[in-house]
């Protein structure tokens, strides 16, 4: 790509395709496949940072309430996002090279 690739007249799914390309052809060692496969699916519906905050709470009696609201904080936020999903229906980006 070069500098004036993105002063071109591409619309924003054509922006964002070229985008995730490019990142992902700078981190397309295998290491980085796997690890980011793996946080994917811990941060999936938030469940292991929901989890996280609640063991705190317990392991940490001193703190439970700043442990539990940001547990709540992690819940929360992420109800948002599944309604912002809901009302945005944005078109997922997709190429061969995706």
């Amino acid at each position: 790509m070069t500098p004036h690739t993105w002063a071109l007249p591409w619309d924003v799914h054509e922006r964002e395709v070229a985008a995730l390309i490019r990142i992902q052809s700078l981190t397309a060692s295998q290491g980085m496949w796997q690890g980011a496969s793996i946080l994917s699916r811990a941060g999936e519906h938030a469940l292991c940072w929901t989890a996280l905050g609640l063991v705190g709470a317990v392991l940490d009696p001193q703190q439970r309430r700043p442990w539990l609201r940001a547990a709540a904080t992690v819940v929360g936020a992420h109800a948002v996002s599944v309604v912002l999903k809901r009302v945005v229906r944005r078109r997922r980006p997709s190429a061969p090279g995706i």
